[in-house]
């Protein structure tokens, strides 16, 4: 009865965001629904209980001492370089400052920006955002966290499934999507030595279970159930509605059966108690390694039997099947030392045939419109298109702006805009859209984005163009808002390469912005922000004020693929920018370099050849 019966209380759902944008995303989350007139309450991030203001606080505090500490080393070994080379070479490094008043400034008064190494190893990036510390760390887990929201939306709105509802909800950036079953962000075990650990690194595989059962009765194990049931119940209903609703248009799915049943109509008997369920069950564990005396798969069967109660909620006398490949439904436990959380997943990845949660790790974005068709696009690396709806929300894009992105790899930054909430003209381009073979796959994606925002009648638009981004076909005061994934890393630029793009991209940046009004926001690597914010700060309008407003609004970090990047906010300035004298020419330098660059690629992969 209760998984049959449609509750009309708040559904409670789990969702997982980047470390360092949680507080865009919640903020998303609640503005999309509530536009609407949905309900939208509780929106939390469970993220672990010892991450608190002061523990930030903390971690600046030691951050800035040791910035301050390798400031004065530098500024010791650059005075008695400078001794040393006038005569004086004797002269003792080690008392360079004399007085307080020569040590450099503590400039508390400035946010940190940085790396901050721990005790333990682990590494941690602290930054800023309108002047509140931002924290992120690396990892593909431990970079993200989970969002819990409860409302009142149907499933097709939260999912994002058509008619004309993905306008109204795509700017929440919920990549998984999954049914918030329970959540433990205290300690189970008052009694304990170690009282604040719910799975410890040095625990074995017998205590993993008996923390994984405590969790369940820690309180009432009929509670635990009634929440299972609820969270089942949330799942047929986006089984039924959106992923076999409209004949499986949204996810593609196929929806025949065996005999004349459609799969929506199997579901029904499998809700009904008529046919048994099967099911799976995922573990996420952040910091896995550390987990010395027992592995997820360990404990796999303990947490089927006990975070799954099958006994308690059949319907019918057959007994649920566990099921790793041909699975109903997908149940997610996300293992931290000091909390567990358990989900249904609400994506269809099994029939979808995509990477689930079963490696351990989040699965990628199936929301359309879908990159899909080229045996190539397996080789194409993009930004996921629910991180590009946070960073539009970050950038907070207004009805009627043009948002350009520059470095537009296959065009993720511009489709979006065209599909957010707001009614934008997303425009994009790179040098890689001269490649048939990759022009051809963002022709596709340009043309399903396209149709998707003609089906739901939004009034967006999003174009593509095969340009330098150092010599933008735009003109000057024409772009409302720049919102980039600058290429970082081995793959796509070195870092003498980038060292040589970064000015003359900015310097484009800054010509086609609206002066005062416009806004810039970059995504960058770790070891290219700095390198970013030194260009912006060295542009000037020909009256000699800056192109750019200083500070930057915001320098900090967040986790793109499990990797730490940061992101760069700054507004444009007042008056007009235009090109040094020697743009062009630079421009094409690097342009002739680049020819004779893959000119000795070509003949390297010849004589290998031969």
């Amino acid at each position: 009865e209760l998984i049959g019966k449609h509750s009309t209380k708040l559904k409670a759902y789990l969702t997982f965001v980047p470390r360092g944008l949680e507080n865009v995303a919640s903020c998303a989350v609640k503005q999309a629904l509530t536009s609407q007139s949905f309900a939208c309450e509780n929106v939390k991030v469970l993220a672990p209980e010892h991450e608190t203001e002061e523990y930030i606080a903390d971690l600046s505090d030691k951050l800035a001492k040791q910035q301050l500490k390798k400031r004065m080393k530098k500024e010791r070994r650059t005075k008695w370089t400078e001794s040393a080379s006038s005569g004086d070479a004797k002269a003792d490094h080690t008392s360079t400052f004399s007085s307080k008043q020569d040590e450099p400034d503590d400039d508390s008064d400035c946010p940190v920006v940085g790396t901050f190494q721990t005790a333990s190893g682990e590494q941690i990036s602290l930054g800023h955002h309108n002047k509140i510390p931002v924290l992120s760390k690396p990892g593909p887990v431990e970079g993200m966290l989970p969002l819990q929201f409860y409302t009142d939306a149907p499933p097709k709105v939260v999912a994002d499934a058509p008619p004309k509802v993905v306008a109204a909800v795509r700017g929440m950036g919920c990549g998984p999507l999954l049914a918030l079953v329970a959540s433990s962000h205290h300690r189970l075990n008052e009694s304990s030595a170690s009282s604040a650990t719910i799975f410890g690194y040095e625990q074995s595989a017998d205590e993993a279970k008996a923390a994984s059962e405590e969790f369940v009765g820690q309180n009432d194990k009929t509670r635990y159930v009634s929440q299972f049931s609820e969270a089942l119940s949330l799942w047929f209903d986006h089984a039924t509605d959106v992923w076999f609703g409209n004949g499986g248009d949204f996810y593609g799915i196929n929806v025949e059966d065996d005999g004349n049943k459609t799969k929506r109509d199997t579901l029904e008997d499998k809700r009904r108690g008529n046919m048994p369920l099967s099911f799976r069950v995922s573990c996420m564990r952040t910091y896995s390694k550390r987990y010395k005396h027992w592995k997820r798969q360990d404990i796999m069967t303990e947490f089927a039997r006990c975070i799954v109660p099958s006994d308690e909620l059949k319907l019918g006398n057959d007994k649920w099947k566990v099921d790793m490949k041909n699975h109903d439904f997908e149940v997610l436990a996300i293992i931290h030392e000091t909390a567990l959380t358990v989900g249904i997943v609400l994506r269809p990845y099994q029939l979808l045939k995509v990477k689930t949660y079963s490696a351990g790790s989040l699965p990628p974005d199936i929301t359309p419109p879908y990159l899909t068709g080229f045996r190539q696009t397996e080789d194409i690396v993009r930004l996921k298109p629910s991180t590009a709806s946070l960073l539009l929300h970050l950038a907070q894009v207004e009805d009627g702006d043009v948002v350009l992105d520059p470095c537009g790899g296959v065009g993720t930054i511009p489709v979006e805009a065209s599909l957010s909430r707001a009614s934008c003209v997303g425009i994009g381009g790179d040098v890689a859209l001269k490649v048939q073979d990759f022009a051809v796959i963002a022709a596709k994606y340009l043309s399903s984005s396209q149709e998707l925002t003609s089906r739901n009648g939004t009034a967006g638009a999003s174009d593509f163009a095969a340009w330098d981004a150092a010599l933008l076909p735009l003109r000057g005061g024409s772009v409302d808002c720049i919102i980039s994934d600058i290429p970082f890393g081995s793959k796509c630029l070195s870092a003498k390469r980038l060292s040589r793009f970064l000015p003359l991209l900015l310097s484009e940046c800054a010509r086609v912005l609206r002066p005062a009004t416009g806004r810039c926001l970059l995504l960058c690597g770790p070891g290219s922000y700095q390198s970013v914010v030194d260009s912006i700060e060295t542009l000037k309008t020909p009256s000699g004020t800056g192109a750019f407003q200083l500070p930057c609004t915001s320098i900090f970090p967040t986790n793109i693929g499990g990797l730490v990047a940061w992101i760069v906010i700054v507004h444009r300035g007042e008056g007009v920018y235009i090109r040094d004298s020697d743009h062009n020419e630079r421009v094409r330098t690097i342009a002739s370099l680049n020819k004779q660059r893959e000119r000795s690629q070509k003949n390297k992969r010849r004589r290998i050849q031969s």
